[in-house]
């Protein structure tokens, strides 16, 4: 008697609790609903798929609910209402996570202007002492490359960050070691 209102007890604080808590925390953390999550770090196979249908079947949305039950379902139709109910833009979703990206870069920076190699730029750009809006125009233009490098190396997935980070790190180094640097993009430039 008492393991089962045990059970059901957990069973109730677990659904209607713990886990909206817990999905809240990793779509905040991720930026991924759950089955983004569920899609773009699972290997292909069955593991991935019992957990997409038990994403599916425990979704609080109807039509994702009804997903799990039916056997004859159109994939590509369901796929395009899931990603509308769920707000998922394929050119967004695939990216990588902006906040993770951002203070990444800003220590990338910081690091260049604290250690030096940055000073090149600043010599080259400012008539006088540099301002913090003149460090913003660089973040602005770091990213913008960062952004570029991060689909021209077309990484696997989000794993490959470190790698990546490190591999456009060494790469602005090397263009802030050449004496006529100027970071700036074409979209900051003034007619």
């Amino acid at each position: 008697m008492l393991s089962d209102w045990l059970q059901n007890a957990w069973t109730t604080l677990f659904f209607y609790l713990i886990r909206p808590m817990w999905k809240w925390v990793l779509r905040r953390a991720t930026g991924k609903c759950e089955l983004l999550r569920i899609t773009y770090e699972e290997r292909k196979g069955a593991k991935r798929t019992l957990k997409i249908e038990r994403s599916l079947k425990l979704s609080n949305v109807p039509y994702l609910h009804q997903l799990s039950k039916e056997e004859d379902v159109d994939i590509l139709v369901a796929a395009e209402e899931v990603m509308r109910i769920k707000q998922i833009v394929p050119e967004v979703h695939m990216k990588y996570s902006l906040a993770i990206v951002g203070i990444n870069l800003t220590n990338m920076i910081y690091q260049a202007l604290v250690n030096g190699p940055l000073r090149t730029h600043f010599y080259n750009i400012a008539e006088k002492a540099p301002r913090i809006q003149d460090f913003h125009e660089v973040y602005c233009h770091v990213f913008w490359e960062f952004d570029k490098f991060w689909f021209d190396e077309e990484p696997v997935d989000i794993m490959q960050f470190g790698p990546m980070r490190d591999k456009f790190n060494r790469k602005l180094l090397h263009k802030l070691s050449k004496s006529q640097t100027i970071l700036q993009s074409e979209f900051q430039k003034k007619e």
